[in-house]
């Protein structure tokens, strides 16, 4: 029994090792290109396309690293003219890098959300302006015409969260939730398969609509049906790749 547990351990233990290399993935490889490449603020990225064939990852994925960079201020994005390194760029990265290091699995990450988003929504329907609000609703419709688009919804979710947590006008609490988004992108890697955004992107709509409302109640128990939703296939997620594991094992014994 206990030979079983220790072996259940110390695979939980691989996988957690594996997430956190998802996790620094992009960011690691991003540092190298730019210090191999004396990069300096004001300087441009290459564009999309090149970059994720430069850093072996997805285009969504690269995306969303470099949205939630953006957010930052770590980058500066022209319209039709490129993407731009910003002055605190090395010093986000490092800070970035080190919450990622620190994290010792997803599901904690997904317990910490469970319990600020609703927080922050009942905050949102209280000092949200209806016209905040309005915005952000007309991009979720927007947003719902794109799907099942996958590099779509990477971006309107992580913009969907972080404008809510603006909304609630208290800035501690929105640096804490957009401090977790490099691991949320990880942990959205690791479940995508498992995703039904038809699904998530009608909850986003019903947290919308709660604020609307200004109903407090409403906004907080979708927001927590929301995340606690996406435990769920996380969980799911890491269970798979256990057995997976496991059986590779096996195999090879």
């Amino acid at each position: 029994m206990s030979s079983n547990h220790s072996e259940e351990e110390t695979t939980q233990d691989r996988l957690s090792v594996r997430r956190t290399s998802l996790v620094t993935l992009i960011l690691d490889r991003l540092r190298e290109l730019i210090a191999a490449r004396g990069l300096r603020p004001g300087d441009r990225l290459p564009p999309e396309r090149q970059l994720a064939a430069q850093l072996q990852v997805s285009r969504p994925s690269l995306r969303a690293a470099l949205d939630w960079l953006n957010q930052r201020g770590a980058l500066r994005r022209v319209q039709g003219g490129g993407t731009y390194l910003e002055s605190n760029f090395a010093e986000i990265l490092a800070q970035a890098q080190e919450k990622n290091l620190s994290a010792s699995t997803f599901s904690e990450i997904v317990e910490a959300r469970v319990y600020l988003e609703p927080m922050l929504a009942r905050l949102a329907v209280r000092r949200a302006s209806r016209e905040q609000v309005e915005s952000l609703q007309r991009e979720v419709i927007e947003v719902g015409k794109l799907l099942p688009d996958p590099s779509v919804w990477h971006q309107h979710d992580l913009r969907f969260h972080t404008q809510i947590a603006r909304f609630s006008g208290n800035s501690v609490l929105s640096s804490a939730l957009e401090g977790l988004f490099p691991q949320v992108l990880a942990s959205w890697q690791l479940g995508i398969h498992l995703v039904d955004l038809k699904f998530l992107h009608n909850q986003h709509r019903e947290i919308i609509e709660a604020i609307l409302m200004r109903d407090e109640d409403l906004a907080a128990s979708r927001a927590q049906e929301h995340l606690e939703h996406y435990q769920s296939m996380l969980k799911q997620s890491s269970n798979e790749r256990m057995h997976a594991s496991q059986g590779s094992e096996v195999d090879r014994s």
